[in-house]
């Protein structure tokens, strides 16, 4: 175990299953097209956008849709192999920008902060230097 962990971005530290779980919520969008989750607590009048629910109730691909959003989500070893620590933000900065509205959205980032914090403290680490733009959370969406 380790005892802190600096330079922790929130928005990759927390499991894959948890974001899926949020976007079950009602007010969470996505748009196929770009590839992106937005949170619009009064609805969200744009196209290629739809919820999540209603997306999932009219999935007619291979898979479901929740392992859909989690391959979007996954750094494949394809992605990482060879790569420096320079070049490997060019294969994840788009998915913490898909994540982006829900980290930001207060009800997912408080969630997120108990999550992270929690398996921080299964994995021994009792510092935990967070990396997040704290000006930028919104309860709007």
């Amino acid at each position: 175990p380790k005892g802190a962990h600096l330079h922790f971005h929130i928005e990759g530290g927390i499991p894959i299953e948890d974001y899926i779980r949020f976007t079950y919520d009602e007010i969470v969008y996505y748009s196929m097209k770009d590839n992106m989750l937005k949170v619009a607590p009064d609805g969200l009048n744009v196209s290629d956008y739809e919820t999540c629910n209603k997306i999932r109730g009219t999935w007619n691909r291979t898979g479901t849709f929740d392992e859909y959003l989690a391959q979007k989500l996954i750094l494949t070893k394809e992605e990482i192999a060879s790569k420096t620590t320079r070049n490997i933000w060019d294969f994840f900065e788009h998915k913490f920008s898909l994540v982006n509205d829900l980290v930001h959205y207060i009800k997912f980032y408080k969630q997120t902060l108990k999550i992270a914090a929690r398996n921080a403290l299964k994995d021994g680490v009792r510092i935990l230097e967070i990396r997040h733009r704290s000006g930028s959370i919104t309860k709007e969406g």
